[in-house]
C-alpha cells in the first residue's frame, strides 16, 4: 500500500471494505466498557492491560447484540 505513483490499486477498495465491516458491527452490536480496571503500560508501544505487572495487552469489552 505504498503511496505515490506505484501505490497498490486495491488500497481504496480495502479502506472501503473496512468501513463497511465496521458500520455493520456498530449497527448490529452494542459495545460497552467492562467493570475491570484498565492500566496503561508505557513502553516502546503503549498498551492497555487489566493489571499493572501484565505484559499482555487486554481491553475487555461487553458486547451485546441489538
Amino acid at each position: 500500500f505504498l503511496g505515490g505513483g506505484r501505490s497498490c490499486i486495491g488500497f481504496t477498495f480495502s479502506q472501503l471494505e473496512m468501513k463497511v465491516v465496521l458500520s455493520e458491527l456498530l449497527g448490529n452490536f452494542v459495545f460497552e466498557p467492562s467493570d475491570r480496571p484498565v492500566f496503561w503500560n508505557i513502553s516502546g508501544v503503549t498498551y492497555p492491560s487489566t493489571s499493572i505487572g501484565s505484559t499482555k495487552s487486554e481491553l475487555w469489552l461487553n458486547v451485546k447484540r441489538r
